[in-house]
Order: C-alpha cells, then structure tokens, then sequence
C-alpha cells in the first residue's frame, strides 16, 4: 500500500506526518516567542538587578552615617548624663547645707527669744526697782 493513500481507518501517513511537521513548526514559532519574551524579562531582571544593587549601596552608606551619627549622640547623652549626674549631687549638697543653715537659724531664734524674755524680764524687774526708788516705795 502506498503511503498516499487513503485507508477507511483514517488519515494516511503522509498526513499524518504533514500534520506532525506543521505542529513542530508552530511549537518552534511559540519556542521562538517564549525565547524572546525571556530574552526581554532576563534583561529586564538585570536591569532591576543593577538598580537594586545601586540602592543597596545608597543604603548601606546612609546606614553607616547614620550610625556615625547616632554614636555621636551617644556621646553628647554620656556627657549630658554625667552633667546632670554632678547637677544634682550639687543640688543635693546644697539642699544639705540650706537645711543646716534653716535649722542654725531656728536656734539662734530660739536662743534669741530666750535671751529677750530674759532681758525682758530684767528690764521690767530694773523698771519695777526704779520706780519704787522714784516713788519712795520699799522693794517687794
């Protein structure tokens, strides 16, 4: 039988065979397609690859001064600390010595009130003896 003909079971080989080349032939058409589109998202990933790279660089030079600074401040805070560290002893020592100084005055105070009333009673005992000199009285 030759192979152009056509048989009641179907299509011959050559057909067959033409039919097969054709499907080859789209499939390497849809290959060719599928290989350009990859060409061009390959590009395209390079190209976000070199960008990200890029940022990354930006980034990690800012990170660094940035941390550049930070430690700066760190520095600045330490000192800060410790001026307020020896402020507040300061104000501590202080607060100390207006106390002493408050409870120093309250006792000259006290002593001065002390001494008063006695003065006061002397003066008031020397003004009851002057007076009863003056008016000829015998002391009590």
């Amino acid at each position: 039988m030759p192979a152009e003909s056509h048989n009641q079971d179907g299509p011959s080989r050559l057909d067959r065979m033409e039919r097969l080349l054709d499907l080859l032939i789209q499939d390497h058409g849809k290959f060719r397609e599928d290989h350009e589109d990859f060409r061009q998202d390959h590009r395209q990933l390079l190209t976000a690859q070199v960008l990200l790279t890029g940022s990354m660089k930006n980034l990690t030079l800012s990170v660094e001064k940035l941390a550049g600074h930070v430690e700066w401040q760190d520095g600045r805070i330490d000192k800060l600390t410790e001026t307020l560290d020896k402020v507040v002893e300061i104000q501590a020592e202080s607060q100390k010595q207006i106390l002493e100084s408050q409870r120093q005055i309250a006792a000259s105070r006290k002593e001065s009130a002390e001494s008063r009333k006695e003065f006061d009673e002397r003066l008031n005992a020397l003004i009851n003896i002057v007076d009863d000199l003056i008016r000829k009285r015998p002391p009590q």
